[in-house]
């Protein structure tokens, strides 16, 4: 996660340098998965240049932090077939992410980018890292193993198309903004050593970002 941060905040600062007026901004995000009761709270960070007063480029970053799934259960067997009982259940849990770089445009209404009251709205092109893990709870594994690797950790790669939302209104501490965003993952590429989908897995997601822009002239 540290080198993504890394290159999309080296690679916005290189791109916006560019251009006479950008913005920084930051704040909490929520991601939901359509169809999946688990909601993913995070962070994200974003960069903003305009062509004009109401057309602007952005690019932003989202994170959310592992969120267990419901307890579940997984077989283990005995490697000595004297051992009782040669079969055993132990609980299991699904640990899952998202990790998203978001690239899009904007148009906005009202007063426009640079200061005032405004609404906002736009297209974007996401790229979506979904990592999961399965955990079990102790057992002896000097006695017991898993079939299957049951103990797995793979990710998913999905590219996906979004429209999103939003409002502002400028201070003279910096302009206080909510949008929020629609998104479908058209391809998702799974890693080889993750056998099956993840529960929380969903190709549509709904996300909404709250924070506070600063501008730089």
């Amino acid at each position: 996660m540290k080198n993504i941060l890394t290159t999309f905040f080296f690679s916005s600062a290189f791109t916006f340098s560019f251009f006479s007026q950008f913005s920084v901004s930051a704040g909490p995000s929520l991601l939901k998965p359509f169809g999946i009761p688990a909601a993913y709270p995070g962070f994200h960070i974003s960069g903003e240049f305009n062509d004009d007063d109401a057309n602007t480029l952005y690019a932003r970053f989202s994170f959310t932090p592992y969120k267990k799934g419901d307890q579940d259960s997984a077989v283990i067997l005995a490697y000595d077939m004297n051992t009782s009982p040669f079969v055993a259940q132990v609980g299991s849990r699904e640990k899952y992410n998202y990790t998203v770089l978001e690239f899009g445009k904007r148009y906005y209404f009202g007063d426009g980018y640079e200061s005032g009251f405004g609404f906002y709205g736009g297209s974007n092109l996401n790229i979506v890292f979904n990592k999961v893990r399965y955990e079990l709870d102790d057992y002896n594994k000097s006695l017991y193993y898993t079939e299957n690797d049951v103990e797995q950790t793979g990710s998913i790669v999905g590219f996906a198309l979004g429209l999103n939302g939003g409002i502002k209104n400028s201070f003279y501490f910096g302009t206080i903004y909510l949008d929020a965003g629609i998104n479908y993952s058209l391809l998702a590429i799974k890693s080889q050593n993750l056998q099956t989908v993840p529960t929380n897995y969903s190709n549509l997601f709904f996300a909404l970002n709250i924070g506070i822009r600063k501008d730089f002239y």
